[in-house]
């Protein structure tokens, strides 16, 4: 996985671009890269062969502009890598409204989506670049308290996302009928 995310001259030269406005803060930083990642990079899953495991390389992603989920995780940790912010890919499986427990032996039938694990100085920040409403800090109903496992060079413990609050959850709608 890691020599896919290799920061380029193109992707650094990007990446500076992006959070030249945004001074020091990584979490700015990090917020401004996602939404980059999110709104610039199409949504396009092609699986043949490893294609469904294994991510295209962020350089071919940011030329050619598109990816599945697994290729905008890698393009997003590439740029977050750029700017001197660590990350993990994070296999998770992506629900429909019920998380189910993480079991053994397959880890293929327990993973389904990749996201990323965004290490700032205030913690763990979860973000799903496949989800352009989605803003930078929560992350989409589906992959809610899901069983998530962060790919490291030394491993890492299985974890779990964060709940969503029920007022991230609620839409009010007002209407005045004559």
């Amino acid at each position: 996985y890691m020599e896919r995310a290799e920061v380029t001259p193109e992707i650094a030269q990007t990446a500076r671009d992006l959070v030249k406005t945004v001074g020091d803060d990584p979490a700015a930083k990090a917020k401004v890269l996602y939404e980059f990642a999110c709104r610039s990079i199409q949504y396009c899953a092609i699986e043949v062969g490893y294609g469904g495991w294994i991510p295209h390389a962020a350089k071919d992603v940011h030329a050619q502009r598109y990816g599945d989920c697994k290729d905008k995780a890698t393009y997003l940790h590439t740029l977050l890598k750029a700017v001197g912010i660590e990350s993990s890919p994070t296999i998770i499986y992506s629900h429909d409204g019920w998380p189910r427990p993480f079991e053994l032996p397959s880890l293929g039938a327990n993973v389904n989506h990749v996201i990323l694990a965004v290490h700032l100085p205030q913690g763990t920040i979860y973000a799903d670049p496949t989800e352009r409403a989605v803003p930078f800090g929560s992350l989409p109903w589906n992959d809610a308290e899901a069983p998530v496992l962060e790919v490291t060079k030394v491993g890492a413990p299985l974890k779990r996302t964060p709940a969503t609050a029920p007022e991230e959850n609620t839409e009010v709608q007002r209407f005045e009928l004559t």
